[in-house]
């Protein structure tokens, strides 16, 4: 499906669907728009942007506009559509990522054509909803979403999301919990854990042991999750170490808060954050205490092994913040929202009875 249009400046250009020969200026679109804010990030996804895009969804459609005769970038974003808990129970839902809009190009008309494109997308019924999430100190997207003009669908606010960047370290601190490798229980059981506490937080994410080995959890494997257990040897907290440097990459724009806080331990040429996701967290009770002992243990593990940070994502009022207290951390807010074309972005009480988890690793 193509949509050719004229803009008020009388550059044609074409909205569609991205194929494989779009790759290249879609990772250079990626790398030139960065994300601004107190901390500004540009994101890579070398060397393949469809390859990266595969952890978002099931289903990833990457919506471009491109000038038509000279296939200038103008804008472009990924709709996915993946299974989660919604309720307790399994939904597929949608998620809008990597917006962005060549700085040229900044006018709203082609950001209006482009949500004209997706509107038709979701007209296939595969998400009843969509969440979305913007730096929250990026004011001219906060602005320019949630106005609703343009024909744009409903950005109804719906929480806050806490990107932690932990410094690894030696900590010391007595801990409660033993903490296993995920090669010490059959992978059915580690799912099986996942699904039985995940399923207790809205939009845990829905995985299966077919999983492994696709691009849905690309780099994963079992060797890479921690289990705590009891003094009973039951599983208590679970999470995973997602290492996604061989095919996404974040580096820093401007680090004043990371000079500041004396957690800068890279060239300011490279700029390049080294660090993995703690994901798929999955804590009984939603006990603090078990994820920060687990964190603790990765945190030996892997201090002088390559990385220098690992990046965790919580809700704001998660009680699992308290976990990262004794981490040396920067953190930063995005607002979470719940996009949709029809009316249910403004009937979300019922979304609103359990703590929200986004999976960092797949946003």
């Amino acid at each position: 499906m193509n949509l050719a249009v004229r803009t008020n400046k009388m550059v044609k250009c074409i909205v569609k669907i991205a194929s494989k020969e779009d790759d290249y200026i879609l990772r250079e679109g990626l790398k030139t728009n960065q994300i601004e804010g107190s901390i500004s990030v540009s994101f890579e996804t070398e060397p393949s942007f469809f390859n990266a895009v595969q952890v978002q969804g099931k289903k990833c459609q990457i919506v471009v506009i491109k000038t038509e005769e000279e296939g200038e970038l103008i804008a472009f974003g990924v709709r996915a559509i993946k299974p989660v808990f919604v309720n307790g129970e399994i939904v597929n839902i949608g998620y809008l990522s990597s917006l962005r809009v060549t700085s040229k190009f900044r006018k709203n008309i082609y950001l209006a054509k482009g949500y004209k494109f997706l509107r038709k997308l979701d007209q296939d019924n595969c998400a009843p909803f969509y969440l979305t999430t913007i730096v929250e100190d990026n004011l001219e997207a906060r602005k320019v979403l949630e106005s609703g003009k343009a024909g744009l669908p409903t950005y109804t606010p719906y929480g806050n999301l806490l990107t932690y960047l932990v410094k690894l370290d030696r900590i010391k601190q007595s801990k409660i919990y033993k903490i296993k490798k995920g090669t010490d229980f059959p992978l059915e059981s580690v799912i099986n854990f996942l699904h039985e506490e995940g399923q207790k937080k809205q939009f845990y994410p829905y995985y299966k042991v077919s999983d492994f080995g696709t691009g849905f959890l690309k780099g994963l494997k079992q060797e890479d999750f921690y289990i705590a257990v009891n003094n009973k040897e039951e599983i208590v907290g679970i999470f995973a170490k997602w290492d996604q440097r061989a095919f996404k990459q974040v580096h820093l724009t401007d680090c004043n808060q990371f000079k500041i806080s004396g957690l800068l331990k890279f060239s300011p040429k490279a700029k390049r954050i080294n660090f993995f996701y703690v994901s798929l967290f999955t804590i009984k009770d939603n006990e603090p205490k078990i994820l920060e002992d687990m964190l603790l243990t990765l945190s030996l593990d892997e201090v002088d092994k390559g990385f220098d940070y690992f990046a965790i994502g919580l809700e704001e009022f998660d009680p699992l913040n308290e976990a990262l207290n004794h981490f040396s951390s920067i953190k930063y807010k995005s607002k979470i929202y719940i996009v949709s074309f029809s009316n249910i972005a403004n009937e979300i009480e019922f979304l609103k009875k359990r703590v929200p988890y986004l999976e960092l690793g797949a946003l």
